[in-house]
């Protein structure tokens, strides 16, 4: 479920996965994610709720503190696009957190493909289209989320 923020800004309404956790108790496993700053607000709300989670998945994303990631006490997956600018930053922050983390390089997949909106300024120019950009996605989550079983 992808909670509406305040703003469109995920850092408006960090806390609305409290509402939807709520809205569903009878689900005893919960993971939190996010694609660019959505990520790095849901990395900041598993740091802040690390005892109720079972996983992390940071799309296109990095949190603002590396340091608060390592030796994380849940699984974290980084999902890259090869093409996508922020991907050097990425890599950063997952080899910062490489020994307890997952990571999936999605070869020729930028920043905007993760979702479905226009144009975005300063992307990279993906060299695979968006369907197959987003089934690598699928699949690495689904992969990722088997894992937790």
């Amino acid at each position: 479920m992808i909670p509406k923020m305040p703003l469109n800004l995920a850092f408006t309404g960090i806390n609305r996965a409290d509402g939807i956790r709520e809205e569903f108790p009878e689900i005893e496993s919960w993971v939190i994610g996010g694609h660019s700053l959505g990520g790095a607000m849901a990395a900041q709300y598993a740091k802040n709720n690390e005892d109720s989670l079972d996983g992390l998945i940071m799309f296109a994303s990095y949190p603002a503190s590396y340091e608060d990631f390592v030796d994380f006490p849940i699984p974290i997956l980084s999902i890259i696009g090869s093409r996508d600018p922020g991907a050097p930053q990425q890599e950063k922050f997952y080899e910062a957190i490489a020994d307890s983390a997952r990571r999936v390089v999605i070869e020729g997949g930028n920043h905007r493909q993760y979702a479905d909106y226009s144009f975005q300024r300063d992307d990279g120019i993906a060299t695979i289209s968006a369907a197959e950009q987003q089934d690598q996605i699928i699949a690495a989550t689904v992969q990722f989320l088997d894992t937790l079983e």
